[in-house]
């Protein structure tokens, strides 16, 4: 079963304790829609507590009333505060699959993709990319895995919706999808054959 909710106060009601996975696409920056402390502190919880979490592109779009745990929950973030502050381009990237034998990435190979990148990630830790875009003769991190108590993480940088007035949206992209598709259910534990 699927639930879709835009109300983010679900993450401090009972109700949470019915989901498996939390896909996050909303950039929660603006005043009106931040995660209170009490919200942030419910998710992370839910997640150290062994459920899954993708973070789908301005999710990581990290707020300066975020808890330090929510940089360790995603390991790398868009930031226009602190260092290094991070940039953002819209356009058409050559995408690497640094590694296949994951089950995220299983059955994809690199491909084009036109979408917004984030790059200069503030990050938690190393991050081990699943997938690198190359920009500037350099290969940025776009999508990764990570523990996070007994939970796990799925972050794509990439997932920007209307990106141009006619542009598809990238989940349109079947290569893209694919890679969605599989972190969702790599976090919830049901790895796709």
């Amino acid at each position: 079963m699927v639930t879709i909710c835009e109300d983010v106060a679900i993450l401090e009601t009972p109700a949470l304790a019915k989901c498996a996975v939390i896909v996050a696409t909303a950039d929660r920056r603006d005043p009106e829609f931040r995660l209170s402390d009490g919200q942030q502190r419910a998710l992370l919880q839910f997640v150290h507590d062994g459920k899954g979490f993708f973070s789908l592109h301005g999710f990581c779009c990290a707020d300066k009333t975020w808890v330090p745990e929510m940089r360790d929950l995603l390991g790398g973030v868009l930031a226009h505060f602190g260092t290094p502050d991070t940039r953002v381009k819209f356009g058409r990237f050559p995408l690497k699959i640094t590694d296949p034998n994951h089950p995220v990435t299983h059955g994809v190979a690199d491909f084009e993709h036109e979408d917004e990148l984030y790059y200069y990630l503030q990050t938690r830790s190393e991050l081990k990319p699943l997938a690198v875009a190359t920009f500037e003769g350099r290969d940025w991190p776009v999508l990764w895995t990570r523990a996070y108590g007994k939970g796990n993480v799925c972050v794509s940088v990439f997932g920007h919706c209307g990106i141009q007035p006619n542009a598809k949206d990238p989940l349109e992209h079947a290569a893209f999808q694919k890679l969605v598709v599989q972190g969702i259910a790599w976090v919830a534990g049901r790895a796709v054959k």
